[in-house]
């Protein structure tokens, strides 16, 4: 009778530590900071453009600095999960914009390197009825992949000036 109460409150105490989340310290000279993360993992994709860290939209939901008509836009997205690159998964990219009387709508797909990145080009236009009402304005993008039965994506917001 003991032994089987011993055996069910070790097993008890097992299954709450794996429920946990543990905090994982990233290595700095500054204060260290901590982030949180479950047991279970997470699926994460950062979507950016050309332009460096912090102008290229880095990070989760940022936005990029603008661009000009007919200028090429290069999307590369990241996927991760448990922080670590995911290869040969399909990333899906969605380019957006309301001009006056067209409504931009570009999809494409890549799949994702051994780094984990998926690229997409786009070339900005430049229509020659009114381009300045359909072009000009705030573009929106977005990836998304899917990786375990989880999806998830990322968001970009950038100026076309």
């Amino acid at each position: 009778m003991i032994s089987s109460i011993r055996v069910f409150s070790i097993l008890s105490v097992a299954l709450l530590l794996l429920a946990i989340p543990y905090v994982a310290v990233s290595p700095t000279t500054s204060p260290p900071t901590a982030q949180v993360t479950t047991a279970a993992g997470g699926l994460a994709i950062d979507l950016y453009t050309q332009y460096p860290a912090p102008y290229g939209g880095q990070g989760l939901h940022m936005p990029s600095d603008m661009f000009a008509p007919q200028q090429e836009v290069d999307f590369s997205a990241v996927a991760t999960y448990n922080q670590y690159p995911v290869a040969q998964k399909l990333v899906g990219f969605h380019v957006r914009h309301q001009g006056a009387a067209i409504n931009y709508d570009v999809y494409g797909q890549a799949t994702t390197d051994g780094d984990g990145v998926a690229r997409m080009n786009l070339r900005l236009p430049w229509p020659v009825d009114d381009p300045v009402n359909e072009v000009f304005g705030l573009w929106n993008a977005i990836a998304t992949v899917e990786v375990a039965e989880m999806v998830t994506n990322d968001t970009l917001g950038f100026w076309v000036w």
